[in-house]
């Protein structure tokens, strides 16, 4: 929201990033709900977007791409305060085989059981993470 009622600056803001560009006074209440409406829309949207991007679909654990961004801050952090880091890699033997004879269906309940079993076992602040397939 500006004091200022001029098109070049409104484009200019919009151009670097602005959503919207309202003007005081000249507003309706209205438009600014409207405005504040879609604002919210979008941030909501914007926050979707980004779980999309760093959590798997099906468990809701850490994608492999977060994953290497924590496992790089952890190495960092045990680096400058000198204490190990714990990593372990788990794969799930005979999982083809269950998908193949019981379906798809029952290998994402497979899927969802090991990582709630895999959540339970380890700290709030450790991380487990599904990094595709059936490796954990």
């Amino acid at each position: 929201m500006s004091g200022f009622d001029d098109k070049a600056l409104a484009l200019q803001a919009v151009q670097n990033g602005a959503q919207d560009y309202l003007v005081k006074g000249r507003s309706s209440g209205e438009l600014l709900g409207r405005a504040i409406r879609y604002a919210i829309e979008r941030k909501r949207a914007e926050e979707r977007l980004i779980y999309l991007a760093q959590y798997d679909h099906l468990t809701g654990l850490v994608n492999r791409t977060l994953f290497r961004d924590r496992l790089t801050q952890a190495l960092a952090r045990s680096k400058r305060k000198t204490q190990p880091v714990g990593l372990m890699l788990l794969d799930l033997d005979g999982f083809k085989t269950v998908n193949d004879t019981l379906g798809h269906d029952i290998g994402d309940q497979l899927l969802k059981a090991a990582a709630d079993r895999l959540k339970y076992c380890v700290r709030e602040v450790d991380t487990v993470a599904r990094m595709g397939g059936d490796e954990f």
